[in-house]
C-alpha cells in the first residue's frame, strides 16, 4: 500500500471526567464526553459508548475482557490489539484481516515501525496518546492507493490487562469520501501539462498524436482554451509544420521509450511568440508532457550574448562536467587561433597541455557557489604553442544548465618571469622537485588546517641506500641522474594531494593527508621501498638501490614542522640501524606495537607446545534432506591470560613468522581424528593456507593425517581461497591435483570476493564452491548481492559444483537461498561452531530433522 499519511487529531475527553464519574457524576461526564463531532462514524461512537459502560469502578479505563470478550462482531476484522513492550515501542498481539491488509503488514511481524508509513505512525500516535491520557483517542489518516486518496478513522481504546501493563483496542473505518489524486496535481500546478495519445499510421509508426487532455495552465500558455484543443491532432497546432522538429522528437518518446527534453518556438500558429520548454515521457502510446515559458529566460540569454560577443577579452563558457565549450566569443577564437565553429566541438582539455589535465579538473571541482575563482596556467594554440594565462572563472547559469563563465588575461611573457623566479625559489634545480622551504611551508599548512576526525598526517622522511657508492664511482653526472629517475619514481607513487620534496643530497621528504592510521602509512612505505627498490639503467648501467624511511604522523608525534621533521629524522636513522630498505615508525607509537606483537609471538610460539589450541567444528547442513553432512573445522587459541584470541589476530601473524605451516600439520591431523570417530557418512573441511603450498609440503601433510587417523580420503575435503591460484599458479594447480588424486574434495572459499573467481573454475573442477558471508548477510537487501548469490548457485548447478552458503543466519536467509537451488548451509541459525565433545548430542538432535532445514535443533 503507497502511503503518505496526515493526520486530524480529535483527542476524547480527559482522564478526569471519568473519574468524575466514578465519584457520583458519572453521568454527567459521559454526557460531556459524548459529545462527537459530526463526521464521526456510527460504529466509532458505539465504541465509545461500549468502552465506557465496561469500565468497573474505581478503574478508570475497562478490563480487556470486559471490552473485547464481549464481542465485536464484525468490528472486529477492522480490530488489532497492541501493547506496549518498551516506551515509544508498539507490538501487535492480534489484527484482523482488514487492518493487516490496511497497515500492509501480517500481524504476526510484531513491532509497529511508525517510519515505515504514514498509517503506521498514526496507528502508534493515537495508541501513546491513549495510553498516557487512559481514554480514548481518536484520529484521521490518509493514504494514496491505485491513484486515489482514502481517509481512514482511528480509535484507540485502553484498556487493563491484569496479567501486565494496559493495552490498547484499535479500531479502523475507511471514509465513503475519495479524491482523486491525479486530478488534484493536474489543476494545483501552474506548470502546462498535457496528455497526448499517439497515432500510427499503417506501419504501426507512430506519425501524430491526439490531446487528451490538458489542464489550464497548459490551456494559457497555448493561448486558447482547454474545450478547444482537447481532440486536436498535434499536427494542426504545430507552427510552420513543427519547424523546430517538434512532431518527430515526440515520435521518438514514444517509439525509444524514456523520456526527452527539448524547447520549441511558437508551439501554436506563427503569430505566437512564446519559447517554451518541453519534457515528455511516454508510457506505452500515452505521452505525459510538461510545458514552461522560457520566454524571459531567453530574452535575457539574449542580451547576454550580445554582451558576451562583443567583449574585447577572451570569453568562454563550459560545461564543468565534459569540460566542453558551450559558447566561445571572437576574442577567445583569436587567442586560440581556432575557428568558433571549431572550438564549439572542442574541450578544455584540447587547448590545455596534458599535463595541466589534473589542474583543469581541480579547478572546476570547486564550490559554485563560491566567489570568481583564479587560476595561472597555460593553454594551447592551434600551432601548439604554449600561452601563459591567469585565467577567472564563474559558475553561471546557462540554458537551464550549469556552466563555468571563464575570461582569459594572456600574460605569457609577464607571467613567465614571475612563475620561474618563484618556482626557482621554492623546488629544486636539479629535479624540479619542491625544496625544503617549500615543504615545510605546505607542512605548516596541512597542519593548521589538521582535523583528526578526517584522518592523520604522515612525514616520511627518505633516504637512498648505496647512493653514496654509486656517485663516487661512477661520477656526479651519474649520480645526478640516478637522482632524477629516483624523484620521478617518487612522484608516481604519489596522489594529487601529497607532496615529495629533494631537502638535499640524496635524502627526500614526502607529506600526506587523510589517512586512517600507521597501517595504511605502513602500506605505503612498502609500496615506495619496493619501487625505489626496482633497477635503473642510467647511462647504459644497471644500477641497483634501496631506501629506508622514517614516518613520523600527526597528532600523535607532533603538531609543529620542526617537531616533526626531527622525529621523522630519528626515525629514518632507527630504520637504517634495522638493515636496508626497510621503515621505522618514530620511536614512541612504534616501540609498543612492536613490544605487542613480539609478546604476542612468544606466546604463539609457546601455544603450539603449551596445547592452547583447540579446534571447534560447524556444521554443514544440506538443504534437500535437513541432514548434517559435515563439519568446518576452525581453530581457537585458548591463552591462558588474554583468554580467547580472535583467529584474525593470529592467523595472519602465524603467516608472517611461518609458524601456520606446524600449525596447519596439527589442524590436519587433529580434524582427521577426530573425524574418524564420527559416523562414516560425515566429512570434515579443514582450510589451507597459501603459505603452507609455498613450502611445497601439504601433500604429504595431507597424506600423513589420513593415514595416521584412518580417515577415508573421501571424508576430508580442503578449503582454498584463490589467494593460493594467484600464486605460482602452475605449482599450485599440480598440487591440487595431486590432492584430487589421493581422493580428497577440494572446494573455493569466499568465493567472488576476489578477481578471477570464474576463471579459477575452469582452470580447476573444484567440487565445492562457498558463496561468501558477505552476499548471505546482505540477501535482504536485494540489489546486487541477491544477483550474485542466484548467479553462482545457477552456476553451480550447471557445472554440477555443490555450492554452500556461508553465514546463514536467519530463517528469511535460509528460505531464500533454499528457493535459490543451494546445495548446502552453514551459519549460526543452525550453530555455532562447537567442541569436539559437543558432535554427538548435536548429530543425535539432528536426527529427526532431515525433511526440512526448518526442523534442526539449534545450539
Amino acid at each position: 500500500m503507497s502511503a503518505q499519511a496526515t493526520r486530524r487529531e480529535v483527542d476524547g475527553g480527559p482522564v478526569e471526567q471519568v473519574a468524575a464519574g466514578m465519584r457520583g457524576d458519572r453521568r454527567a461526564a459521559q454526557g460531556r464526553a459524548l459529545v462527537s463531532t459530526a463526521r464521526r462514524p456510527p460504529e466509532i461512537e458505539t465504541l465509545h459508548l461500549a468502552w465506557r459502560a465496561a469500565i468497573v469502578p474505581p478503574n478508570v479505563i475497562p478490563p480487556y475482557e470486559e471490552l473485547a470478550l464481549g464481542g465485536l462482531g464484525r468490528l472486529a476484522d477492522s480490530a488489532a490489539l497492541i501493547r506496549v513492550t518498551a516506551p515509544g515501542q508498539l507490538d501487535i498481539l492480534m489484527a484482523g484481516p482488514t487492518i493487516e491488509a490496511w497497515i500492509d503488514q501480517p500481524s504476526r511481524r510484531g513491532a509497529i515501525n511508525p517510519r515505515s508509513s504514514g498509517l503506521l505512525r498514526a496507528m502508534h500516535d493515537a495508541v501513546m496518546r491513549a495510553l498516557k491520557k487512559s481514554y480514548p483517542a481518536e484520529t484521521v489518516a490518509h493514504a494514496v492507493v491505485d491513484g486515489l486518496v482514502r481517509s481512514y478513522d482511528l480509535l484507540a481504546l485502553p484498556v487493563s490487562n491484569r496479567w501486565g501493563p494496559p493495552l490498547c483496542q484499535v479500531y479502523m473505518k475507511q471514509r465513503e469520501q475519495r479524491y482523486n489524486l491525479v486530478d488534484a496535481i493536474f489543476s494545483a500546478t501552474d506548470e502546462g501539462v498535457v496528455a497526448l495519445a499517439a497515432i500510427r499510421d499503417e506501419t504501426q509508426a507512430a506519425c501524430d498524436f491526439e490531446i487528451v487532455t490538458l489542464n489550464d495552465g497548459a490551456a494559457r500558455l497555448l493561448k486558447r482554451g482547454g474545450v478547444d484543443l482537447r481532440g486536436r491532432r498535434l499536427s494542426e497546432l504545430l507552427a510552420e509544420g513543427g519547424r523546430n522538429g517538434a512532431l518527430a522528437r515526440f515520435c521518438g518518446v514514444v517509439e525509444n521509450g524514456g523520456s526527452a527534453r527539448f524547447e520549441i518556438d511558437a508551439f501554436l500558429d506563427a503569430g505566437a511568440d512564446a519559447h517554451l520548454s518541453v519534457n515528455a515521457s511516454a508510457m506505452g502510446d500515452l505521452v505525459a508532457v510538461t510545458l514552461t515559458d522560457i520566454s524571459d529566460i531567453r530574452a535575457r540569454e539574449t542580451s547576454f550574448r550580445l554582451l558576451f560577443d562583443g567583449s574585447p577579452t577572451p570569453t568562454a563558457l563550459c560545461d564543468p562536467e565534459t569540460f566542453r565549450f558551450l559558447a566561445v566569443n571572437d576574442a577567445a577564437a583569436a587567442l586560440w587561433g581556432f575557428s568558433r565553429e571549431d572550438l564549439l566541438t572542442m574541450t578544455a582539455f584540447d587547448v590545455t597541455p596534458e599535463e595541466d589535465w589534473d589542474d583543469v579538473r581541480a579547478f572546476a571541482s570547486r564550490d559554485p557557489a563560491g566567489p570568481v575563482a583564479q587560476r595561472i596556467g597555460r593553454y594551447m594554440r592551434s600551432d601548439r604553442s604554449q600561452l601563459d594565462v591567469i585565467v577567472h572563472s564563474r559558475a553561471i547559469i546557462f540554458r537551464d544548465r550549469h556552466a563555468h563563465l571563464i575570461t582569459i588575461i594572456d600574460v605569457t611573457e609577464k607571467q613567465r618571469a614571475e612563475v620561474r623566479l618563484a618556482h626557482m625559489a621554492h623546488h629544486d634545480a636539479l629535479t624540479d622537485l619542491p625544496n625544503r622551504a617549500l615543504f615545510r611551508q605546505r607542512l605548516d599548512e596541512e597542519l593548521a588546517r589538521l582535523d583528526p576526525e578526517q584522518g592523520q598526517l604522515a612525514l616520511f622522511y627518505l633516504d637512498l641506500d648505496q647512493f653514496k657508492a654509486i656517485n663516487d664511482t661512477l661520477g656526479h653526472p651519474v649520480g645526478d641522474a640516478l637522482l632524477r629517475a629516483v624523484a620521478d619514481r617518487l612522484r608516481v607513487c604519489l596522489r594529487a594531494t601529497d607532496i615529495v620534496a629533494r631537502f638535499g643530497g640524496d635524502e627526500f621528504g614526502i607529506l600526506r593527508t587523510g589517512l586512517a592510521g600507521p597501517d595504511e602509512a605502513s602500506s605505503f612505505a612498502s609500496y615506495v621501498v619496493d619501487a625505489v627498490s626496482r633497477p635503473f639503467v642510467i647511462e647504459g648501467h644497471s644500477l641497483e638501490i634501496g631506501t629506508s624511511i622514517g614516518i613520523a604522523m600527526a597528532p600523535g608525534d607532533g603538531l609543529s614542522s620542526d617537531l616533526l621533521l626531527k622525529n621523522a629524522d630519528m626515525a629514518l636513522y632507527r630504520a637504517k640501524d634495522g638493515g636496508r630498505r626497510a621503515f621505522h615508525f618514530f620511536e614512541p607509537g612504534m616501540d609498543a606495537r612492536v613490544r605487542a606483537r613480539r609478546l604476542l609471538e612468544i606466546d604463539l610460539r609457546r601455544a603450539m607446545a603449551a596445547g592452547e589450541f583447540e579446534l571447534y567444528y560447524q556444521p554443514l547442513v544440506s538443504l534437500k534432506s535437513g541432514a548434517i553432512t559435515g563439519f568446518e573445522a576452525l581453530l581457537r587459541w585458548h591463552h591462558p591470560s588474554r583468554g580467547l584470541v580472535p583467529p584474525a589476530e593470529f592467523i595472519p601473524l602465524s603467516e608472517e613468522i611461518g609458524l601456520i605451516v606446524p600449525l596447519g600439520e596439527w589442524v590436519l591431523r587433529q580434524a582427521c581424528a577426530e573425524a574418524a570417530r564420527w559416523p562414516g557418512h560425515l566429512k570434515v573441511a579443514v582450510n589451507l593456507s597459501s603459505v603452507q603450498f609455498k613450502t611445497g609440503n601439504v601433500t604429504h601433510a595431507v597424506l600423513s593425517a589420513l593415514a595416521n587417523s584412518g580417515l577415508p580420503a573421501s571424508r576430508l575435503e580442503l578449503e582454498i581461497t584463490e589467494s593460493i591460484l594467484l600464486a605460482e599458479s602452475e605449482a599450485n594447480l599440480a598440487t591440487l591435483y595431486r590432492l584430487r588424486g589421493l581422493g580428497v574434495s577440494v572446494s573455493m572459499d569466499d568465493f567472488g570476493t576476489g578477481y578471477s573467481s570464474l576463471s579459477y573454475l575452469r582452470a580447476f573442477p573444484f567440487d565445492k564452491i562457498k558463496i561468501d558471508r558477505s552476499f548471505v548477510s546482505e540477501l535482504s537487501d536485494g540489489g546486487d548481492c541477491m544477483a550474485i548469490v542466484r548467479a553462482v548457485a545457477g552456476l553451480g548447478s550447471s557445472l554440477g559444483i555443490a555450492t554452500t552458503a556461508e553465514g546463514v543466519e536467519t530463517g528469511e536467509q535460509l528460505a531464500w537461498l533454499r528457493n535459490e537451488g543451494c546445495t548446502e548451509m552453514q551459519g549460526y541459525y543452525f550453530s555455532p561452531p562447537v567442541p569436539a565433545s559437543k558432535i554427538a548430542p548435536m548429530l543425535k538432535a539432528n536426527e529427526g530433522a532431515r525433511s526440512s532445514c526448518e526442523g534442526l535443533v539449534r545450539h
